[in-house]
């Protein structure tokens, strides 16, 4: 009997489009199943570009509906589907689809241990969510399955731990404070090397700054622990280089990005951070929505309409003015949202250089 996937697109755009067929095309040989392409209704996977405002709807929908997703987007998969990034490569493709594969029970079990092997990472940032070694029970279509969430192992060995945390982990003492947020950890400047955290009733967080990707838990509010206030420089312990070449192998690794969006989210505390109450702010592009602050979705829908204000905001989406400035905060720093001019007050120390958007390297975006 044929293995086969059959695949939808959905909210892609045609170029896009073009390019992920081709892409097929050229990897077919690499399958342990045939792929055909299909209506919308009878397809086993939909391809949906979850970076525009439709596909974003069409995402919400066939996540609520149970379908199995490949997300042709800037960013990592999200739980339970895979990802295409840009740029598209044959070998992203490749890996996108050998993960529905395996998933769905299409693969024998030599062939799903091949097809788990992740593809050789490109710079910067895996191509999508891994696969785990190990051939799971066949699943319906319908089903959505978690994707594996990869943390460092639990403490290094003592031949690891021998090496200095701070030689191993920081650069020289002039180059950055002792203390830091979060978010400032998050580029080569600062962590130069992966390093690893663990506080008191959180979850292990690993940084790979050289891939621009951090592993740790799927959720982003198990995170908020290390996202609050600073974090000592000796706070981090190095990894091991196998350690690490086995978190990369294993994939799952997360964009830093989230963690800068996710400090952003709660700098503020409630307050807008990007000008003063008659700032008018819009979103430029759609963001990526986190499933854990359903509120953002109304709210982003609103912002996305034209300049308003924080409370004309919170009126018009039903959500409350606190929640609307933190939204706002991280749009702004993560580049998704734009101030209208004036942008901020003129200088005073939370904006020459201090607060949020000195401190996340940000100026802010006239419209």
């Amino acid at each position: 009997m044929e293995r086969l996937l059959r695949i939808a697109a959905v909210s892609v755009e045609a170029a896009d489009l073009e390019r992920i067929r081709h892409a097929v095309e050229a990897v077919r040989g690499r399958l342990t199943a045939s792929v055909r392409w299909a209506d919308a209704a009878d397809a086993d996977v939909l391809l949906i570009d979850v970076d525009s405002i439709y596909g974003h709807m069409d995402w919400v929908r066939a996540r609520g509906n149970g379908r199995n997703i490949v997300a042709l987007s800037d960013r990592a998969a999200q739980e339970g589907e895979s990802a295409i990034q840009r740029p598209v490569s044959d070998a992203g493709v490749a890996a996108a689809l050998a993960y529905w594969i395996q998933r769905l029970g299409l693969a024998s079990a030599a062939d799903g241990a091949r097809a788990s092997t992740p593809p050789a990472a490109e710079p910067r940032r895996p191509a999508v969510a891994a696969t785990p070694a190990a051939t799971p029970a066949p699943v319906p279509a319908a089903a959505t399955v978690p994707a594996p969430v990869v943390t460092d192992p639990a403490p290094l060995p003592a031949a690891t731990a021998a090496v200095d945390p701070i030689d191993a982990v920081a650069p020289p003492p002039a180059a950055v404070a002792s203390e830091l947020p979060l978010a400032e950890y998050c580029t080569i400047e600062a962590l130069p090397r992966a390093a690893r955290i663990v506080l008191d009733g959180a979850p292990a967080l690993t940084i790979d700054n050289e891939r621009g990707v951090y592993y740790g838990p799927g959720g982003l509010k198990a995170l908020e622990a290390y996202a609050r206030g600073s974090i000592p420089r000796e706070a981090w312990e190095p990894v091991s280089p196998a350690v690490l070449e086995g978190l990369r192998a294993a994939g799952g690794g997360q964009p830093t990005a989230r963690l800068v969006w996710l400090g952003a989210l709660l700098a503020g505390n409630g307050q807008w951070l990007g000008g003063d109450a008659s700032t008018r702010v819009r979103l430029a592009k759609w963001p990526q929505i986190e499933r854990e602050f359903p509120r953002h979705f109304r709210i982003a829908t609103v912002m996305m309409k034209g300049f308003a204000t924080i409370d004309e905001i919170a009126q018009q989406s039903g959500a409350q003015p606190t929640e609307v400035a933190d939204f706002a905060n991280a749009s702004l720093a993560a580049g998704h949202a734009e101030v209208e001019a004036p942008a901020v007050p003129a200088a005073t120390p939370e904006t020459a250089g201090g607060g949020l958007l000195g401190r996340f390297g940000l100026r802010a975006r006239k419209g």
